[in-house]
């Protein structure tokens, strides 16, 4: 049970506390540690996600994309190719 005030509007400053047993006040104890480690990895999860993005929006920032280079036998054979099929149409 945890600490009561008083609704004595009379006596505002008087409280009543909540009597508990050794073994209770360790289980007390124990369950708010838990909750603190459950919160720090929270904690810790968020940051290191939020680290992520920020690398990743600068990464991304500074990264330049590489286009393949193309094959210019590739090309001059296509352009030779078309020639020959235009002026044999022209015939």
């Amino acid at each position: 049970m945890p600490l009561c005030i008083g609704t004595d509007k009379s006596n505002i400053n008087s409280f009543k506390a909540a009597s508990k047993t050794l073994d209770e006040l360790k289980h007390d104890f124990h369950i708010m540690y838990l909750k603190k480690q459950r919160a720090q990895s929270e904690v810790d999860m968020l940051s290191e996600a939020i680290a992520r993005t920020v690398e990743g929006a600068s990464s991304a920032s500074t990264m330049t994309i590489e286009l393949p280079l193309l094959d210019d036998d590739w090309f001059d054979g296509w352009n030779s190719t078309s020639s020959l099929s235009s002026a044999s149409a022209h015939l």
